[in-house]
């Protein structure tokens, strides 16, 4: 029985990953914006843990990868791009019938990515196409600026636009491009086996340093540029 139980925390926590977008998605439907920035945070913690915890307890698994991905759809599809949406309808004047069509194709790729994600079998120290949760974070960071403002740092604002749509969609065509993404699992604790995590997980610290809770969207567009260049001039 304790074993059963120990083998379900994974488990448990790829559900909390699943329960916190819910959660998100509720309070966009509502209105109450403030705190989905807090939920986006605990399904990202709980997705990173539960793989680890899998790991650990050497309880990974069919279920647990099937689970995994039909919560991060939730969490870091339909979740960060909702938000999206209800915000550039706002704040924009962005025709509607576009931003349903954005809509639907960053969903739909989404959900196509993570399901080619499990018919993968060795994607260790690099992604095939961009991640969801990395695509979701991406699109979540085009939305700070009109949920909070920045504690300290240079303000950074920018207005969504067209090109904000533009963005999503690049986002869904790297989600199932033939690029490699840079995964954050070290080779070695070497800087020249793993010079693109440092230099990511460094600027994403000098970004957030500058410009507070807004330099997640330049951290983001640092991730993608490295994985990028990466993967033309190294070759994986």
């Amino acid at each position: 029985m304790t074993g059963k139980i120990i083998s379900g925390i994974p488990n448990l926590l790829t559900l909390t990953n699943l329960a916190a977008g819910l959660c998100g998605i509720i309070l966009i439907m509502e209105g109450k914006l403030t705190y989905v920035g807090w939920f986006l945070l605990i399904a990202l913690v709980a997705d990173l843990a539960d793989g680890f915890t899998a790991r650990l307890l050497k309880a990974d698994g069919a279920l647990g990868a099937q689970l995994d991905s039909l919560a991060d759809l939730v969490s870091f599809g339909v979740f960060p791009l909702l938000l999206y949406y209800h915000l550039a309808g706002l704040e924009s004047e962005l025709n509607k019938s576009l931003l349903i069509v954005v809509s639907i194709v960053y969903v739909c790729s989404a959900a196509f990515r993570l399901a080619k994600f499990n018919l993968s079998e060795d994607q260790t120290y690099y992604f095939n196409g961009l991640p969801t949760p990395a695509a979701g974070l991406a699109v979540f960071s085009l939305c700070i600026p009109y949920l909070y403002t920045p504690a300290y740092g240079i303000p950074l604002v920018w207005e969504m636009g067209h090109w904000s749509s533009i963005a999503v969609l690049i986002l869904a065509i790297l989600m199932n491009s033939p690029l490699r993404f840079v995964a954050f699992k070290f080779r070695s604790l070497k800087i020249r086996d793993s010079w693109p995590q440092y230099l990511v997980m460094l600027g994403f610290v000098i970004c957030i340093a500058l410009f507070g809770i807004n330099g997640m969207a330049p951290g983001m567009m640092l991730y993608l540029l490295v994985s990028v260049l990466h993967h033309f001039i190294f070759k994986y």
